[in-house]
């Protein structure tokens, strides 16, 4: 009877190890997705923010009687997008390094809990092996 639960407790602790990795997986994967809803929240800022200043420049522009899409005016619209995709391109790119870390960090915990839980298994076994379970 007492084989019986030695055997039983390392099969539970092992399946508990296993759970645990996943649900740290399963973490890491949460907030990967809450990475990459933050950046879709922030790029939506950045391109109202730019829709604002161009719509800005061109009333400045207007107001003085100049086109918005020729010479100076269309040269600062033209840095107002290019500074829009430079500031787009590498919060993506952080982003883009973030998320990969955390999958990278989910993979190895779901790993690391099959690997404790087969070392639990394994240990079990062994103790098992040099136990004398006589009744």
């Amino acid at each position: 009877m007492a084989q019986a639960a030695f055997i039983a407790s390392a099969v539970i602790g092992a399946a508990a190890s296993a759970q645990a990795g996943k649900q740290q997986k399963l973490a890491y994967k949460m907030q990967a997705d809450s990475e990459d809803q933050a950046l879709k929240d922030r790029e939506l800022i950045r391109l109202q923010n730019l829709r604002k200043a161009q719509s800005s420049q061109r009333a400045y522009w207007a107001g003085r009687g100049i086109s918005g899409f020729e010479g100076s005016a269309a040269v600062i619209a033209q840095q107002s997008r290019l500074g829009y995709n430079l500031e787009s391109g590498a919060d993506a790119s952080s982003t883009s390094r973030s998320i990969q870390s955390l999958q990278s960090k989910g993979s190895a915990a779901e790993r690391a809990g099959y690997w404790k839980a087969g070392s639990s298994l394994m240990s079990a076994a062994s103790t098992n092996s040099q136990t004398d379970w006589k009744s």
